[in-house]
């Protein structure tokens, strides 16, 4: 079986998803002061510029950050390594 991917448009999808839970499902219903959608607009742009999912996951702990919650963290996800 042949599976074709576009990695980009899993990451947009990603991306839209990330900010989908943090919205719908963050404990606080006031994210810490933060607008949602205006945080979303905010880091958009940088989608265009990925080059692969390590810059992605990069992305998500700096957008992320912007809810200023201390144990909130982020896992390498499916990075795999070139040495490997």
């Amino acid at each position: 079986m042949e599976v074709y991917v576009d990695p980009r448009a899993e990451w947009n999808q990603m991306y839209h998803e990330v900010w989908r839970i943090e919205r719908d499902f963050l404990y606080d219903p006031h994210h810490h002061g933060l607008d949602i959608n205006a945080a979303e607009k905010k880091y958009a742009p940088y989608l265009k510029g990925l080059a692969g999912r390590g810059d992605l996951n990069y992305l998500f702990d700096e957008m992320l950050g912007e809810i200023t919650i201390g144990t909130c963290s982020l896992e390498a996800g499916m990075c795999r390594s070139r040495s490997g």
